[in-house]
C-alpha cells in the first residue's frame, strides 16, 4: 500500500514533485507535458535520472516554477510581473506630486470616490 509523502525540498528531483503536486498533476500528466513515459517521470522525482533543460522548458509552459525547481527560491508570480512596470509608472508619479496633492490622492482613494 503507497502512502503520500511530502517530497523533499532540498533536492530538484524533490521540489519538481512539489510543483506537480501543487498544480494538481499526476505523474502521467506531467510527463505527458515532456513526452515521457510515467515510468520515467516517477524516476526523474525521485532524482534516478536527470532534468534537462528542454523538459524545464516544457514544465514552464505548464506552470511550474522552474526557477523555484532549480534553486528551491519561488518566483514572483506572473500577475505580480505584469504590475511591476504600473507599479514604478505610479510610484514615479506620486514622487512628483506636491504633499497637499498626495494627500488629497490618499483622501480621495479611502474615501472609495472614485470608478474603476
Amino acid at each position: 500500500m503507497s502512502t503520500w509523502q511530502q517530497p523533499s525540498l532540498g533536492t530538484v528531483a524533490g521540489r519538481l514533485k512539489a510543483e506537480r503536486q501543487r498544480l494538481g498533476m499526476s505523474v502521467a500528466e506531467m510527463a505527458a507535458i515532456v513526452g515521457v513515459k510515467k515510468a520515467y517521470q516517477a524516476r526523474r522525482e525521485r532524482g534516478e535520472v536527470p532534468l534537462f533543460a528542454e523538459s524545464l522548458a516544457a514544465f514552464h509552459k505548464a506552470g511550474v516554477d522552474v526557477l523555484f525547481v532549480v534553486t528551491g527560491r519561488r518566483q514572483a508570480f506572473a500577475a505580480d510581473m505584469q504590475w511591476a512596470p504600473a507599479r514604478e509608472i505610479i510610484q514615479d508619479d506620486l514622487a512628483r506630486l506636491a504633499p497637499t496633492d498626495r494627500r488629497q490622492l490618499l483622501l480621495v482613494l479611502l474615501s472609495k470616490e472614485f470608478d474603476l
